[in-house]
């Protein structure tokens, strides 16, 4: 049971853009030839004297490059949160691919919490596997060495609080250190499953996107989200339909838990 000194003030979730893809690509032997829409986004956690940030978002290049509509940067939207870049203290990376780590330089006060596994794989034995080259943002990882290099990159050995009322949990699959972010609020948990479940139907019909790590894990994931999530509500990763649960404050910023 959460406290209100442990409970952030404010969860934000600022919309990037959007994209149109393959069915099959997120909803594993899918045959339908269907596209689905996805949502990009990052989410803010307002504490009293800290700002929390889950994933970094990435640039107007590569949303060019990776042919994301409707693009809003992520410096930007904090901005509509009244916040700027060095206002941000704590970036949680839920994994390293590039639309959820990317160039980290632009949030100078920040310490990032990743995964060890996603930074041993990316960084070492898997960078050079098709999937990763692909995922991957190769200019972002080299900026992650030197993160490391000057000791702002806390790696992450499974499970961790990160403070009172808010903590990661390793769920791999989609990648090999695929977390997530878990605020334990007043009104029940609140899970931000990231990319454990790419969509609603990714859980719900327990079929694992395709672009897969270790599948087993990802399927062990599913469990856990619910588990987790008991007593509260959990969230996809890039489902547009978990704006609708969410307040619209307006220049793609939804409101997701005020402190009553």
């Amino acid at each position: 049971m959460s406290t209100a000194s442990n409970s952030p003030s404010a969860v934000h979730a600022c919309l990037l853009g959007h994209k149109w893809v393959d069915r099959n690509r997120l909803v594993h032997l899918d045959a339908s030839g269907e596209q689905v829409q996805v949502a990009f986004l990052i989410w803010v956690l307002q504490y009293d004297a800290e700002v929390v940030l889950v994933d970094t978002g990435f640039s107007p290049e590569a949303a060019v490059e990776k042919h994301v509509v409707d693009y809003r940067d992520p410096c930007e939207q904090l901005a509509r949160l009244g916040l700027s870049p060095s206002d941000v203290g704590t970036v949680i990376v839920s994994h390293l691919h590039w639309d959820h780590f990317h160039t980290p330089q632009r949030f100078p006060n920040a310490r990032l919490f990743i995964q060890r596994s996603d930074i041993e794989y990316y960084l070492g034995r898997g960078q050079n596997h098709p999937l990763a080259v692909e995922l991957g943002d190769r200019a972002s990882l080299d900026e992650l060495r030197a993160l490391i290099a000057a000791d702002r990159v806390t790696a992450l050995d499974g499970d961790q609080v990160i403070r009172p009322g808010l903590r990661v949990e390793r769920i791999a699959g989609h990648s090999p250190g695929m977390q997530m972010t878990v605020l334990d609020l007043d009104s029940g948990p609140l899970v931000l499953a990231g990319d454990a479940s790419h969509l609603f139907v990714n859980l719900q019909t327990r079929t694992p996107t395709a672009l897969l790590n270790d599948y087993d894990a990802y399927q062990r994931g599913f469990d856990r989200i619910t588990a987790v999530s008991a007593g509260g509500r959990w969230l996809p990763g890039h489902d547009p339909l978990m704006l609708d649960e969410l307040e619209t404050i307006g220049g793609g910023i939804y409101r997701a838990h005020p402190r009553s």
